[in-house]
Order: structure tokens, then C-alpha cells, then sequence
């Protein structure tokens, strides 16, 4: 049987983002901000943990979005 394991992206509530979540919010501006703030993409999670040896590469293919 083959383990698995998670990728995830988490974003911290920074005072900034906080301000940036309002009905109609451009949620790919929250992004950019969570981004610059310090924020791993899920992305960049996944290629994290193939080279790592803990997942493959295709299985980080199929994770992306960015």
C-alpha cells in the first residue's frame, strides 16, 4: 500500500490581506499579497516535496495551478 501525503498552501491573515477581503475582492490581488508577504503556493509546495524524494514529479504536475 502507498502512503500519501498532503500539499497545501496556507495563508496567513496579515492586517494587509485582512483589509484586501471585502465583498467583490480581487482574489488574485489577495494572492499576490499573500505571495509577497511570505506565502508558499501549492505550486511551489508540491515541487517542495519532489525534491524531496516525497512525491513524484508528475504528482506535483497534477497539483499545480499557478
Amino acid at each position: 500500500m502507498h502512503g500519501r501525503r498532503s500539499v497545501h498552501e496556507l495563508m496567513e491573515i496579515t492586517p494587509e490581506i485582512r483589509r484586501l477581503i471585502v465583498p467583490g475582492a480581487d482574489a488574485d490581488r489577495i494572492h499576490e499579497v499573500a505571495l509577497s508577504q511570505g506565502m508558499r503556493s501549492i505550486t511551489q509546495s508540491a515541487l517542495a516535496l519532489a525534491r524531496q524524494g516525497e512525491i513524484s514529479l508528475a504528482a506535483a504536475y497534477r497539483v499545480r495551478t499557478d
